[in-house]
């Protein structure tokens, strides 16, 4: 196996690191001797997890939470997470919206909307139906309502 630390350098950016897949990946890079920039929403889990790692191992480790785009501004870093919704992807295309109220929209203006925000907007919602889905997920619906309404959606339920 080569060594990751000799290929890769001294520093692994690694995101979505506050649970899953991601806080394994962080684990077994960090077993290989890499030092750590780490990216999560949730900060609490993210800072836990970084403090672990650093004792685990003799490694550094860098954290941005949620705020990235707040920490990397001074750099002229410009940062915006995207949250496209239902966007007309490969990825679509496994379900059919023909029954639903809700269609998908196209890649470009989905693109079009983030490219616009950029430096603007810490997160990007392009389409009103997307903006109302995330109102209605993070504000109203509690979530076993949210997994029963989307399950509809996409035919599951």
């Amino acid at each position: 196996m080569t060594n990751f630390k000799d290929k890769y350098d001294p520093w692994a950016l690694i995101t979505g690191v506050s649970s899953g897949i991601g806080a394994e990946f962080a684990r077994q890079v960090a077993a290989q001797g890499l030092n750590l920039v780490l990216v999560a929403r949730r900060e609490a889990r993210l800072r836990s997890l970084a403090r672990a790692l650093e004792t685990a191992h003799p490694i550094h480790v860098k954290v941005l939470a949620d705020g990235l785009h707040v920490e990397l501004k001074p750099a002229g870093v410009d940062v915006s997470a995207l949250t496209p919704g239902f966007t007309a992807t490969d990825l679509a295309g496994d379900f059919d919206f023909s029954g639903s109220p809700i269609k998908p929209m196209r890649v470009e203006p989905v693109v079009q909307a983030a490219s616009q925000e950029l430096g603007r907007r810490s997160l990007v919602i392009p389409g009103w139906q997307n903006r109302f889905l995330y109102w209605m997920v993070k504000r109203v619906l509690p979530r076993p309502a949210n997994t029963v309404f989307f399950g509809k959606i996409f035919g599951t339920c």
